[in-house]
């Protein structure tokens, strides 16, 4: 049971969102992947042929979950904490050339 551990989305330019639910279980990091199609970002990323990209991003979906549905996997703790890392901890606040921060 992974309930309450941290998520980590990623979505691509076609509407395709994979998803990673992370938790630390008894000393280890473990995952369960699953993957969902957004309409609203598949326009936004829409090319010539949007048509065709958005039923290959549900193919892919459906693929993604027919593999990884309905498992959970042991990562390596390097793998975990970077997964789980929160993104204000990847960013950096950058001086503006006025020097007043930005």
């Amino acid at each position: 049971d992974l309930a309450g551990g941290t998520l980590a989305e990623y979505t691509t330019f076609d509407g395709l969102v994979v998803g990673v639910r992370l938790k630390r279980v008894a000393g280890a990091w473990w995952a369960r992947f699953h993957a969902r199609f957004d309409p609203g970002e598949a326009a936004r990323g829409r090319s010539d042929d949007g048509a065709r990209v958005a039923r290959e991003a549900r193919r892919e979906r459906e693929a993604i979950n027919a593999r990884f549905g309905g498992w959970a996997y042991r990562i390596p703790d390097h793998k975990g904490e970077d997964l789980a890392m929160r993104r204000d901890a990847l960013l950096v606040d950058v001086p503006a050339a006025d020097g007043r921060g930005g």
